[in-house]
């Protein structure tokens, strides 16, 4: 069980694929974890973070194959349930140990202070908790609500609004400005609004947001196929920087 800070400096190797767990270890955030790592004098050579959120369990591991496949072999308590992410070549060694029923092939995106494309064609508002109700209405089954009061508590949240009605919105899964990194989710557009750059709109203020606090590096996930997403963040100056697999699991 390796310390925080001697994670958070084998993490820091690949900031961008390590957002969300260095966002978790931030001390700011309060998110219990449990951290198994596998290495020598030279260091870990694998590391499995499991955070415990609000209702949710997230499982995030990296390094090498054999050394992970080691961790969970060893693990003394393997979560009923959660979700995962994991590089390709280590998701074989995870399904001998967890049972696997849903995954995603994911591309993470990044972009850097100067490479952003801003892009603004609506006057946004940041949210805050105060705008909860409204931001569930928006979201309504599209995201796990349990997780929206921390996050909107806690981390960087854009809204447009037409009238009172929220109509667009973006924020952050994670986030550790004392790590430089913050990842952007929950990019959605009401039905009736699309197309008109209302995505692009919230993300750039959220990305600004966060290069404002000190982030250096901004990512968001795309689902492989989403092409219309993907050319949308391109368009804003995120690039590629790797692909992963997400899904949920259940004990074995």
């Amino acid at each position: 069980t390796p310390e925080r800070d001697e994670a958070v400096r084998y993490l820091m190797r690949d900031r961008a694929w390590a957002a969300y767990p260095l966002g978790y270890l931030d001390p700011d955030t309060r998110t219990e974890m449990d951290l198994l790592g596998l290495g020598g004098v030279g260091g870990l050579e694998a590391l499995v973070a499991i955070a415990h959120l609000p209702n949710l369990v997230n499982v995030f591991a990296t390094g090498d194959p054999g050394a992970v496949g080691a961790i969970l072999a060893q693990m003394p308590a393997v979560p009923a349930t959660g979700v995962f992410s994991a590089r390709a070549e280590v998701l074989d060694v995870m399904e001998r140990h967890l049972q696997v029923n849903t995954a995603y092939r994911m591309r993470r995106m990044l972009v850097r202070p100067g490479q952003l494309r801003p892009r603004i064609v609506e006057p946004t508002r940041r949210l805050t908790i105060e705008h909860l109700e409204q931001v569930r209405r928006l979201y309504g089954l599209w995201t796990d609500s349990h997780q929206l009061p921390g996050q909107l508590t806690d981390g960087v949240y854009y809204g447009v609004f037409a009238g009172s009605e929220l109509i667009a919105a973006a924020g952050t899964h994670a986030l550790s400005i004392r790590h430089g990194v913050g990842a952007i989710g929950n990019v959605l557009t009401h039905a009736s609004f699309r197309g008109r750059g209302l995505a692009s709109t919230t993300t750039t203020a959220v990305a600004l947001e966060l290069f404002a606090q000190g982030c250096e590096e901004v990512v968001l996930n795309v689902r492989n196929g989403n092409d219309i997403a993907l050319l949308t963040y391109q368009r804003l100056g995120f690039t590629d920087h790797c692909t992963f697999i997400e899904g949920v699991f259940r004990k074995r």
